[in-house]
């Protein structure tokens, strides 16, 4: 991967961590994003996507940096884990509510 991807991949990992944080703290998803996603609920959402941040941060960073392929190597698990995390929450947050909530 050039260094030009590594740094466009880091640079969506920012657009997501900022997505992320605003639906975070707003506690809303914004208007802007496609009407399929204002049917999901915003809180394991917004987790999702600054999980999605911090797995393509531990995916492109090290390379970027030319760190040592050990420290390549160490930081796949946790992007993996990152990565399942996104991925399970973004599955919860589409996932209708229960009747007690």
């Amino acid at each position: 991967m050039t260094t030009y991807l590594r740094v466009m991949l880091l640079l969506l990992g920012a657009l997501s961590l900022g997505l992320g944080v605003f639906m975070l703290s707003a506690r809303r998803i914004p208007r802007w994003l496609p009407a399929r996603m204002h049917r999901a609920r915003w809180k394991p959402l917004g987790w999702s996507a600054v999980f999605l941040c911090a797995f393509t941060v531990a995916n492109a960073l090290p390379a970027l940096l030319q760190a040592p392929a050990a420290v390549q190597g160490a930081l796949i698990l946790p992007a993996l884990g990152f990565f399942a995390a996104a991925l399970i929450l973004s599955a919860r947050s589409y996932q209708p509510r229960r009747a007690g909530r």
